[in-house]
């Protein structure tokens, strides 16, 4: 039963987001704060770019866009794995499964050259989108809050991207 009841929900769910999907675009002329890439050891894994509408940030600041440029193959459940990690460092446990399961069946496996874009609109709720397409939504505030924090925190696991983004450093430092 508890399998059922979760694929029914999930699939509510996706209705719900298919209607909303109407609603949703990702802006065109939003100017950049910052950008940088992250690379582990040797490989570059992807290109993030922070863009605002008039191109500043200040902690939590919403609107805002967070796009990566994926520069290798990543498969969905790696995706996930990895943003679990990062999401415990900002928010409990029951939130961060709560959140995941909202993204559980939306993600995709990313291949080199794929785009996940994150709109984090003035209300606080996010919305992504895979090379371009809207994917889903967060309607809790403090989800699409953690989501960004993973890239954008002082206590995120690469500060020196995380400057960069934010506009902080425009030099070409690694962390």
């Amino acid at each position: 039963l508890g399998v059922l009841m979760r694929k029914f929900i999930a699939g509510v769910f996706l209705l719900f987001l298919t209607v909303e999907s109407i609603a949703k675009e990702l802006p065109d002329e939003w100017i950049t704060v910052g950008q940088s890439e992250l690379k582990i050891y040797w490989f570059s894994v992807y290109s993030a770019v922070l863009r605002t509408p008039d191109g500043r940030y200040s902690k939590g600041d919403m609107p805002l866009l967070l796009t990566l440029n994926y520069h290798r193959d990543i498969g969905r459940q790696a995706l996930l794995d990895e943003t679990e990690k990062e999401l415990r460092r900002f928010i409990t446990t029951n939130q961060v499964a709560d959140l995941l399961m909202q993204i559980n069946d939306i993600w995709p496996d990313v291949y080199e050259g794929d785009q996940l874009s994150f709109l984090l609109d003035n209300q606080g709720e996010g919305y992504f989108f895979f090379n371009g397409q809207f994917m889903g939504v967060l309607h809790k505030t403090y989800q699409s809050q953690a989501f960004v924090k993973i890239w954008l925190s002082t206590q995120s696991r690469y500060p020196t991207l995380a400057k960069k983004l934010r506009g902080e450093f425009n030099e070409d430092l690694s962390d």
